[in-house]
């Protein structure tokens, strides 16, 4: 077993491996004693495993959250419509006048 101890992250990680019942006499890519797959997955906590499981209710997290986006989605609207209106309004693009006719000898000269 001391040759996993400079593999493994914690004590705990080693029971575990001891309780799976993995033996150390496994070879794995031609090196004696050395880990294999599933005990690289154990050691490095890396399986379904170990992963979070949620807790409490979805719809009360949903309804705490929710304000905060619908303010979100409100400011950044009126964010957006004050910076178009400030960019059309001082003319940095320019609209012609389609409401009267062009006068192409004005134009072409």
């Amino acid at each position: 077993m001391s040759l996993y101890r400079g593999l493994l992250k914690s004590e705990k990680v080693i029971h575990q491996i001891q309780k799976h019942g993995f033996k150390s006499s496994v070879v794995c890519r031609g090196e004696p004693g050395a880990l294999t797959p599933r005990q690289k997955v154990m050691a490095n906590q890396a399986s379904m495993d170990h992963m979070l499981v949620p807790s409490g209710s979805w719809q009360e997290n949903y309804n705490a959250k929710q304000p905060m986006y619908n303010l979100n989605l409100l400011l950044s609207t009126v964010a957006m419509l004050a910076a178009s209106y400030a960019f059309l309004s001082r003319k940095f693009v320019y609209t012609p006048d389609y409401s009267k006719p062009i006068d192409l000898k004005e134009i072409y000269g």
